[in-house]
């Protein structure tokens, strides 16, 4: 089973623990990660080729404060520990799927295929993005953590790209993007095991490898607390030169792209300021399907964009 927004150009799938219909395993051989993709993604956001155990499920104390972990670009979930299944590729699932013409968008929708290619830097940035979570299965049932990887695959060729998407058939959209596109990047959101504390990070596919993305405050890594949350005070670092940002701009696709900003306060968009309320795309805490206000408006400017372009 799955949702699809009335523009089509996003799927939500059902949790592996609905029986309604198929899920869709997202590491292993003809997945969208293989087992080795997966390890090295990972160790690139977190160790390094010395330090590759991601302490899963262990727990260390505290040696410094809170403020000198986001200063060194480290944080809380880091030094406790991941929840386990977050280390084990078989609880690792497809979620979601969506097709973005260009999410750069310069303050206009495409009209035309020139504006298509400026805008998407002929083909860098018209992409589908594919979200996976882990699912935890206990005695109780089913455990959705706080936790997603969104995988960006740049179409170069969106004519052949938008054809196989009709399809919606995850197997064959994902044998299309490991045949014939080219990943770009990688978005991480991230729970704490005590979820106290939620980081988002990037990564960058240079030269066959994943590479740390800086985000506009300067670090690698955009972390938030419970009690910053509730506060209303963020003690991540923004750049001077930063825009405040309204919710009306950043529910905007013309107004804010996703490499513009801050990771949380996109996240946060349009949403009461409760916590545990990150997810944008996928799963929510109990399996349900989550599409955000913000994710909604891209799906829209996508469909009208596909249908202008003739795709």
């Amino acid at each position: 089973m799955s949702v699809w927004t009335a523009a089509s150009t996003l799927l939500v799938f059902s949790p592996p623990a609905d029986s309604s219909g198929p899920s869709v395993p997202a590491v292993g051989q003809d997945r969208v990660l293989s087992g080795d993709e997966f390890s090295k993604l990972w160790t690139a956001l977190f160790f390094n080729e010395q330090s590759s155990s991601p302490l899963c499920g262990a727990v260390r104390e505290l040696a410094l404060t809170d403020a000198q972990l986001i200063d060194q670009d480290r944080f809380l979930v880091f030094e406790r520990g991941f929840r386990k299944s977050v280390c084990q590729p078989s609880s690792w699932f497809v979620s979601s799927m969506r097709i973005d013409t260009c999410r750069v968008r310069l303050g206009h929708e495409n009209k035309n295929k020139f504006q298509l290619r400026k805008c998407s830097q002929d083909g860098k940035y018209s992409e589908i993005r594919i979200v996976i979570q882990p699912v935890e299965k206990t005695d109780r049932g089913s455990v959705f953590p706080d936790t997603a990887l969104h995988l960006a695959f740049s179409l170069p060729n969106l004519n052949e790209a938008a054809r196989v998407w009709r399809s919606r058939k995850a197997d064959k959209i994902i044998s299309y993007l490991k045949k014939k596109a080219v990943p770009n990047d990688v978005s991480l959101f991230l729970g704490g095991a005590g979820l106290e504390r939620w980081s988002f990070a990037r990564l960058v596919y240079s030269g066959g490898l994943w590479v740390k993305d800086k985000l506009p405050h300067g670090g690698y890594f955009e972390s938030l607390s419970d009690a910053e949350l509730a506060a209303g005070v963020v003690r991540t670092q923004r750049p001077a030169s930063e825009p405040a940002l309204t919710d009306t701009d950043l529910l905007n696709p013309l107004r804010v792209h996703p490499l513009q900003g801050s990771c949380f306060s996109c996240h946060m968009a349009g949403r009461a300021p409760a916590g545990r309320m990150f997810r944008h795309l996928g799963w929510g805490l109990s399996g349900e399907s989550v599409v955000s206000p913000r994710v909604r408006a891209e799906a829209d400017f996508a469909a009208r964009e596909l249908q202008n372009l003739g795709y």
